[in-house]
Protein backbone atom coordinates (compact mmCIF):
# COMPACT_ATOMS: atom_id res chain seq x y z
CA UNK A 1 0.00 0.00 0.00
CA UNK A 2 3.10 2.14 -1.11
CA UNK A 3 1.74 5.84 -1.49
CA UNK A 4 -1.81 4.89 -1.90
CA UNK A 5 -3.71 8.36 -1.64
CA UNK A 6 -3.59 11.95 -2.02
CA UNK A 7 -0.86 13.61 0.14
CA UNK A 8 -2.16 16.16 2.35
CA UNK A 9 -0.45 19.21 4.11
CA UNK A 10 0.38 16.75 7.18
CA UNK A 11 3.46 14.67 6.13
CA UNK A 12 2.38 11.18 6.39
CA UNK A 13 -1.01 11.27 6.33
CA UNK A 14 -3.02 10.20 2.93
CA UNK A 15 -6.35 10.89 2.02
CA UNK A 16 -7.95 8.14 0.13
CA UNK A 17 -11.78 9.28 0.18
CA UNK A 18 -13.56 11.74 2.31
CA UNK A 19 -13.12 10.49 5.78
CA UNK A 20 -10.77 7.61 5.03
CA UNK A 21 -6.62 8.24 5.71
CA UNK A 22 -3.44 6.10 5.54
CA UNK A 23 -0.84 7.19 7.96
CA UNK A 24 2.65 6.70 7.35
CA UNK A 25 5.21 6.84 10.27
CA UNK A 26 8.84 5.91 10.68
CA UNK A 27 10.73 5.83 14.29
CA UNK A 28 13.82 3.97 15.69
CA UNK A 29 13.87 0.97 17.39
CA UNK A 30 15.35 1.35 20.79
CA UNK A 31 16.05 -2.47 21.21
CA UNK A 32 18.05 -2.73 17.96
CA UNK A 33 18.04 0.71 17.30
CA UNK A 34 17.21 0.27 13.37
CA UNK A 35 14.36 2.48 11.59
CA UNK A 36 10.79 0.73 11.46
CA UNK A 37 8.34 2.01 9.44
CA UNK A 38 4.37 1.21 10.19
CA UNK A 39 1.38 1.69 8.14
CA UNK A 40 -1.93 2.10 9.49
CA UNK A 41 -5.37 2.97 7.31
CA UNK A 42 -7.66 5.11 9.84
CA UNK A 43 -11.46 5.36 8.64
CA UNK A 44 -14.14 7.72 9.85
CA UNK A 45 -11.80 9.94 11.20
CA UNK A 46 -11.05 14.45 10.20
CA UNK A 47 -7.68 14.91 8.45
CA UNK A 48 -6.45 16.38 11.85
CA UNK A 49 -7.43 13.62 13.94
CA UNK A 50 -5.61 11.33 11.53
CA UNK A 51 -2.81 13.38 11.82
CA UNK A 52 -3.02 13.35 15.70
CA UNK A 53 -2.75 9.53 15.58
CA UNK A 54 -0.05 9.49 13.61
CA UNK A 55 1.97 11.74 15.78
CA UNK A 56 0.75 9.16 18.35
CA UNK A 57 1.68 6.07 16.68
CA UNK A 58 5.13 7.76 16.28
CA UNK A 59 5.39 8.11 20.22
CA UNK A 60 4.20 4.94 21.24
CA UNK A 61 7.03 2.76 18.48
CA UNK A 62 9.73 5.09 19.83
CA UNK A 63 8.81 4.56 23.71
CA UNK A 64 11.18 1.79 24.63
CA UNK A 65 9.11 -1.04 26.35
CA UNK A 66 9.07 -2.46 29.68
CA UNK A 67 10.81 -5.37 28.45
CA UNK A 68 14.19 -3.49 27.18
CA UNK A 69 14.28 -0.66 29.98
CA UNK A 70 15.18 -3.23 32.28
CA UNK A 71 18.41 -4.20 33.23
CA UNK A 72 20.12 -7.77 32.26
CA UNK A 73 20.97 -10.06 35.21
CA UNK A 74 24.01 -11.14 35.02
CA UNK A 75 24.51 -14.97 35.36
CA UNK A 76 25.92 -16.33 38.53
CA UNK A 77 27.81 -19.16 36.86
CA UNK A 78 29.40 -16.83 34.05
CA UNK A 79 30.39 -14.54 36.11
CA UNK A 80 33.87 -14.09 38.63
CA UNK A 81 32.07 -12.57 41.89
CA UNK A 82 30.44 -16.11 42.43
CA UNK A 83 33.61 -17.89 42.72
CA UNK A 84 35.06 -15.03 45.01
CA UNK A 85 32.76 -15.50 47.08
CA UNK A 86 33.26 -18.87 48.06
Amino acid sequence: MRNKGKATRYPGVYRIDENSYWIRAKAVDLRTGKDKEVTKLIEGVSLQEAAQQRAALIEEESRPDSRCAAPIPASRSRSGSACSER
